[in-house]
């Protein structure tokens, strides 16, 4: 388990949605980029790790039409994900990301590109 107010201030994120746990269960330090699940490929899916939207995965959720994304998001966050990192400073479509991560887990941004995990 990891301290969420430790987690949130050791890489300098800033909170979207806000969780109501004061723990996450992260239990390595790994990493999951879910372009793949975006596509709808969930064959292997580490829905136990924090889950990193970069570049490639806003711009894939940006070019999807809002019935396309509400869809997305139903399956994506219908999974116990611990939280989701949006690198970069990006800011997420408010009306569907937010309505549903809200809902579901704590959403976070970071302004610049994650650290290097070993």
């Amino acid at each position: 388990m990891i301290d969420v107010a430790g987690f949130v201030s050791a890489l300098s994120l800033r909170t979207l949605s806000p969780s109501s746990k004061t723990e996450w269960p992260i239990e390595a330090a790994d990493l999951n980029r879910p372009g793949l699940q975006f596509a709808g490929h969930y064959n292997y899916f580490a829905q136990e790790r924090p889950q990193v939207i970069g570049k490639a995965e806003m711009s894939y959720l940006n070019a999807l039409t809002s019935e396309a994304r509400t869809e997305l998001f139903r399956t994506f966050f219908g999974y116990d994900i611990p939280c989701v990192i949006i690198c970069r400073g990006m800011q997420p479509r408010p009306k569907c990301w937010r309505k549903r991560a809200c809902a579901t887990c704590p959403c976070t941004r970071r302004n610049w590109p994650p650290p290097a995990f070993s």
